[in-house]
């Protein structure tokens, strides 16, 4: 039988009919994807928004307590030590997020990276806990040799007229000055060298003779001197070994700020594939009802 051989009421009939399962067919096809956007929706949410943020949190707080640290090394402030360890607690208890977060997300986790970055960073902290002491006792040494060297260069200021302590004056000014080159530019090998310099003056004391406080204030000088060239060229030490604890960590933190973001590209690329052929099945059937119509 043609479509031209039916009579209206059955072509209405038929042509409802079409329209209705049109309509069946775009309604449960755009509910099963719109119940597919909105899972795809409570994923990032619930899942791979607060990864990121986390990642990006650990991040942030790592580089805030590197730049506190390193404030602190060039500067002795206890303030920057002191924000450098409230860094460290929200790095690390960001980073335990992450860690507890990143367990839910199985065959996507990345916890080869997180569980060995967590226990690199514990050991740098507990490498940190004997650093800050050495780095505080070498500028108390550079304190103390300072004011020795200050009370030193008055004193033998009064003897102007007397060789041996003008002598022996030069020669300290001359190696507190050194060392304080070599502290600003970081040289501690230099430092090592002045063993013998030192060790000229203790024999210039021993063989001469210096009136009123001189000869206690040398004394003085070549132990304060002595403590910190020790004290410098091991905390020196320490921190280097902080910096290459800190270098291989910071690799790991670069990826860590990756973390998630390769998830949500994903999964919004999926919803818009999804949307995308709603939008299509919905035309087709827009243009097919009008057609029949």
């Amino acid at each position: 039988m043609r479509w031209s051989d039916l009579n209206i009421n059955a072509k209405i009939r038929s042509a409802l009919g079409v329209v209705l399962f049109l309509a069946f067919l775009m309604g449960g096809y755009t509910l099963v994807n719109l119940v597919r956007v909105n899972k795809d929706i409570r994923t990032l949410s619930n899942q791979y928004i607060p990864y990121v943020d986390g990642a990006i949190q650990a991040s942030q707080s790592w580089w805030k307590m590197s730049e506190y640290i390193r404030s602190y090394d060039f500067t002795g402030d206890e303030y920057f030590l002191f924000r450098s360890n409230t860094e460290y607690e929200i790095f690390i208890g960001a980073l335990n997020n992450l860690i507890e977060m990143d367990e839910g997300l199985g065959a996507e986790s990345n916890s080869r990276v997180l569980l060995p970055l967590r226990e690199n960073v514990l050991d740098y902290r507990a490498h940190l806990d004997s650093y800050f002491p050495l780095q505080g006792q070498m500028y108390n040494s550079q304190q103390g040799l300072a004011n020795n060297s200050e009370l030193l260069f008055e004193a033998a200021n009064s003897y102007r007229s007397n060789g041996s302590v003008q002598a022996a004056g030069a020669l300290a000014m001359g190696i507190w000055g050194s060392l304080q080159a070599d502290a600003a530019n970081r040289f501690s090998v230099n430092m090592e060298t002045k063993a013998d310099e030192l060790e000229a003056l203790s024999s210039m004391v021993q063989r001469n003779y210096y009136p009123g406080n001189i000869e206690a204030l040398l004394e003085d000088f070549i132990e304060a001197a002595g403590q910190y060239v020790d004290d410098y060229t091991t905390a020196r030490q320490s921190e280097l070994k902080r910096f290459e604890m800190a270098k291989e960590i910071m690799w790991q933190i670069r990826t860590v700020a990756d973390f998630g973001q390769d998830q949500m590209k994903s999964v919004g690329e999926s919803s818009i594939i999804t949307v995308g052929r709603v939008r299509s099945l919905i035309i087709a059937g827009v243009i097919i009802m009008v057609i029949i119509g």
